[in-house]
């Protein structure tokens, strides 16, 4: 039932977005029969140029393990104004969540992860699914490169977040990458290649630690394992 609720709803968006009488009357003519003939519909719409950054920030809010402000997702989208980036996705794809003024964004519902997600062998997909190993390697490859790419003071005192996807990469990159099971593609290999310079070299192992406390967080959550301190 969730799922009629939910096609009847974007049906009401796609007419809301026409801006005359002859759009309104191609798109009831053209009703998608489905959920999923109707995301198929959003994304065939985005130009070839912004096929890549819309994938990327698709990967992105799929697996991401909280939501993303908007400014996190200009960094994914490498865009400075990323509203009409987004403008695409939240008319069908993606919402809008207020949390005290902040605009953070998710999935719109658990439908369009089903879409975008690819499962089993698919020889040929549309630039808009993918697995979620393709996801995870992505998102940790971004991460971790980004935390290599970030130069830090020695103090964490001093260690001001320049980059609005740094605390995030810093924090999540482990989760995602312990996702990862193919070791053997060029993208994985490339990624733990990256792994292990973050974690070989005292400098970015530093950086990293000042962007997230991982004791911190640790006895923050649980602080009854102090004890054991």
């Amino acid at each position: 039932m969730n799922r009629r609720f939910r096609w009847a709803d974007l049906q009401i968006r796609r007419f809301k977005n026409c801006w005359d009488r002859k759009e309104l009357k191609k798109a009831l003519e053209t009703i998608p029969e489905s959920l999923e003939e109707t995301y198929k519909e959003a994304l065939t719409k985005v130009a070839p140029p912004r096929q890549e950054r819309v994938r990327k920030v698709l990967m992105w809010l799929t697996e991401s393990l909280r939501p993303m402000t908007q400014e996190e997702i200009a960094d994914v989208a490498s865009c400075e104004n990323p509203e009409e980036l987004l403008g695409v996705l939240t008319s069908l794809l993606v919402t809008l969540i207020d949390e005290e003024d902040k605009r953070t964004f998710k999935l719109a519902n658990f439908s369009v992860k089903e879409y975008l997600i690819i499962k089993g062998a698919d020889d040929k997909p549309p630039w808009y699914r993918f697995n979620d190993e393709q996801a995870h390697i992505l998102i940790s490859k971004m991460a971790v490169s980004l935390l290599l790419n970030t130069d830090r003071c020695t103090r964490s005192e001093d260690a001001k977040t320049e980059n609005p996807l740094q605390k995030y990469s810093a924090r999540f990159w482990p989760q995602h990458a312990a996702k990862v099971v193919d070791f053997n593609s060029e993208d994985s290999i490339e990624r733990q290649r990256e792994i292990d310079k973050l974690s070989s070299s005292k400098p970015h192992f530093t950086t990293w630690l000042q962007l997230h406390d991982h004791d911190a967080y640790w006895y923050g959550q649980y602080p009854h394992r102090q004890i054991f301190a």
